[in-house]
């Protein structure tokens, strides 16, 4: 038998869903005007957001790694935080060495060769884009990380980043195109992670001093404001640790018509039934006898595909009887 011989090739733009949509619910080209067009995308971009209520898609969640400093409670989350799933606190190893800031790169020396797994940067104004390298002499470098974007921290802010798979050298240095000026670097050879408690809202307005200083971090109070935010406590005592976060954010937004959507292929099908469905309802020439067998195929195809958004883990479970036990 003669097949493709090929697994996850075919692409879809947004345009043709938009496309495949329309046609489901009914219309014709001729009736594809500018303004449907246009109608379709903003649905389309509710039908994403409106995901976020119905579950844990797997595929938006992901880790942030966040400072902490002293005598700060309060934390902003990044940019389409809709739910913290674990809070972790990290206490880094750091290795150190002779620091040289050159115009371009800023690089430290150890006195022999240490894995690095981490580090972090602080820049006094931020590049575009910048790489961390590692070196044997000092001379022929290799290129371990490529930041940019909008995972370059803005300045004056210390960003942490994962070496993954770690590098062991004498040599490390942040490097970028343009000038650059470190006011901090740091390598970690090793990191411990803690679970951080989640206060209710009850717990943490009962704290009688919330304000407290600490070394180390042991709960957070998470608001889920219009930009959700977390206030730790104790307050951090010092600049050394971070926070590891994983989190469940946002579908990235529609974008252009030329690009494609920020979704699983085994979603497709769901999306398009739904976005047909909201289309039945908000245009005009679409005709009503058509809603309810489109609505029909709009349900089925979701619970087919949540059906599969699982990650096949085990669940444990540990009843706290203690108490009753003991």
């Amino acid at each position: 038998m003669s097949t493709s011989g090929t697994v996850n090739t075919t692409s879809i733009k947004t345009s043709n869903l938009l496309e495949k949509a329309m046609r489901r619910c009914g219309l014709t080209p001729q009736q594809i005007t500018p303004e449907i067009v246009e109608s379709a995308q903003e649905s389309l971009f509710m039908l994403l957001l409106s995901l976020s209520n119905r579950g844990l898609n797997l595929w938006c969640v992901d880790r942030q790694l966040m400072p902490l400093y002293n005598g700060q409670a309060t934390y902003p989350l990044p940019t389409g935080t809709q739910v913290v799933l674990n809070l972790l606190h990290v206490t880094p190893t750091f290795v150190t060495g002779t620091d040289t800031q050159n115009t371009n790169d800023y690089q430290t020396q150890l006195t022999a060769a240490s894995k690095v797994v981490r580090f972090g940067v602080k820049f006094a104004t931020s590049p575009t884009a910048f790489t961390f390298e590692h070196s044997t002499d000092g001379v022929t470098w290799s290129v371990a990380e490529t930041i940019s974007g909008s995972d370059v921290p803005t300045s004056n802010v210390l960003g942490w980043f994962n070496i993954d798979p770690a590098k062991s050298d004498v040599y490390f240095r942040i490097n970028s195109a343009t000038a650059i000026t470190v006011t901090s670097f740091q390598l970690c050879s090793e990191v411990r992670e803690i679970n951080i408690a989640k206060f209710n809202r009850d717990d943490f307005a009962n704290q009688p001093n919330k304000m407290l200083s600490s070394e180390t971090v042991t709960n957070y109070y998470f608001e889920k404001l219009v930009e959700p935010q977390i206030t730790v406590w104790p307050v951090p005592a010092s600049d050394n640790k971070h926070l590891s976060l994983f989190r469940y954010r946002q579908i990235q937004d529609v974008g252009t018509l030329t690009q494609e959507l920020e979704l699983p292929k085994r979603w497709l099908e769901a999306i398009s039934w739904h976005l047909a469905l909201r289309l039945a309802f908000e245009v005009p020439s679409v005709d009503p006898n058509r809603r309810a067998e489109v609505r029909a195929m709009a349900a089925e195809m979701v619970i087919e595909t949540e059906r599969g958004e699982s990650d096949d883990a085990p669940v444990r479970m540990a009843p706290a009887i203690s108490c009753y036990t003991a």
